[in-house]
Formats: structure tokens, sequence, C-alpha cells
């Protein structure tokens, strides 16, 4: 048995390691609440108690299978990335694109599905007074499509330890998001909002 008692000790290299990726956490977190708050006031006012409910229909339905891939990027794909990123850079860009490809491409498949036959769906599973919910369904789909693959580029920034790009994608969303679904809702109503939100999403994807 060991004599060495355990002590608390100061590491300064850890701590400035620890604040200078902590740091960019926090902002991203924090801003990431923001914007979904935002978004979620943004929601209620534009689309007014008729259709609010209807639209929180087809949001759930949507980010069931967009949650699925959320868990295992973050559980599964995000720690293998990290490793592999720590042992062999070389590797790590090589087995990126087969990481991503396992993280995306199933969920692309069924996203692409809702988009095609959400309205068929809702006509089938809901009563009448909430069918526009499968038109909003199909718009959603596409929206997370490209949320879909922004997502696994987002685990590598943070497996190569850049957390600030991943803030930076976060600021852009709601710097570019805002504007779009406002000007969407004005141009063309509900409609237009959830094409705001699409356009959003696809431009965060070609940044």
């Amino acid at each position: 048995v060991s004599d060495q008692r355990n002590r608390f000790h100061w590491n300064p290299t850890a701590a400035r390691e620890l604040f200078n990726f902590g740091r960019w956490i926090f902002f991203s977190t924090l801003l990431t609440y923001i914007a979904t708050h935002v978004s979620t006031l943004l929601y209620g006012y534009f689309l007014g108690v008729s259709l609010l409910g209807v639209f929180w229909i087809a949001l759930n339905l949507a980010k069931a299978i967009q949650a699925l891939g959320q868990h295992l990027a973050g559980s599964v794909g995000f720690p293998a990335l990290s490793e592999l990123y720590r042992r062999d850079i070389n590797a790590f860009y090589y087995r990126l694109r087969h990481v991503r490809l396992i993280l995306t491409v199933p969920f692309i498949v069924g996203l692409l599905l809702a988009c095609w036959i959400g309205p068929w769906f809702v006509s089938l599973v809901y009563h009448a007074n909430y069918w526009e919910a499968g038109w909003m369904l199909s718009f959603l789909a596409a929206a997370f499509l490209a949320e879909r693959i922004n997502t696994t580029y987002g685990n590598a920034y943070m497996a190569m330890g850049r957390p600030d790009l991943v803030m930076l994608v976060v600021f852009l969303h709601v710097v570019v998001g805002l504007p779009l679904i406002m000007t969407g809702y004005y141009l063309a109503g509900a409609q237009g909002f959830l094409m705001g939100l699409v356009a959003e999403h696809w431009l965060m994807y070609i940044a």
C-alpha cells in the first residue's frame, strides 16, 4: 500500500487549458440558450395560437429522428474522434469521413422520408384539425437534414480542441437566422417563416 496521500494542488498548465477550452463552451452554451428561447418566442408570435399547437406536433415528429442522431454523435462520435485525434492526427482526417457517414446517412434517409411522406403520415395518424402539421413536418425535416450534417462538423471541431469554431457557428445561427425567419414571415406568412428556418440551416451548412 502506498503511503502517498492525496492533496490539493494547483496546476497552472492544466488550469490555463481548462480556461481556454471552457470559456468557448460557456459562450457557445449561452448563445445556444438565448437562440433557443428567442426562437420559442418567435414561434408563438409569428404562428399565433391556431398554428402553434400544430407546429409543435410537426416539430416533435421531426425531432424524433434528429434526437437519436444527436445522442449517438455526442455519446459515440465525439469520444471516438477525440481519442483518434490524440493518437494519430493523420488517421483522424481519414476516419472522420467514415464516422460522419455512419452518423449521418441513416438519419438523412429518415429525414428525407419524413419530407416525402410527412403530409400523408400526419393525415393518417391525426385528426383533420391537425393536418397542417404535415407540410410543416416536411419543412422541418428539410431543415434538420442540414443540422444533422452540421452536428458532425461540430463534433470534429470539439475533438480537435476548437470550441471557438462551434461558438462561431452558433453566433452565425443567431445573426443569420433571425432576419431570415422574420423576412420569410413577412413575405409569405407561416410558410415563409418555415422557409426562412430551412434557409438558415442550409446557410449554416455552407458556413
